[in-house]
């Protein structure tokens, strides 16, 4: 999440940083306050944004299985 939003050489930075997409500031500079609002990753799970042009925040964020992510992608929409 952070290298993809944060550094201009990781090889999914236009999709994500490129675009605008953010991080939530507190998570941004606190894996404390990331783990308090969302928890211990569920196994078989991954980081996953509700609406995709939104932001990692708070309530944008949820653990989501594979076959969740590849339903919530920009292009199966």
């Amino acid at each position: 999440m952070i290298a993809r939003c944060t550094k201009a050489s990781h090889h999914q930075f236009k999709d994500y940083g490129g675009r605008g997409i953010q991080i939530f500031g507190p998570w941004l500079s606190d894996y404390a306050t990331f783990l308090t609002d969302m928890g211990e990753r569920p196994d078989g799970t991954t980081l996953d944004r509700k609406n995709n042009d939104g932001h990692y925040a708070p309530g944008n964020c949820r653990w989501a299985t594979r076959l969740e992510q590849n339903r919530n992608k920009r292009n199966s929409h």
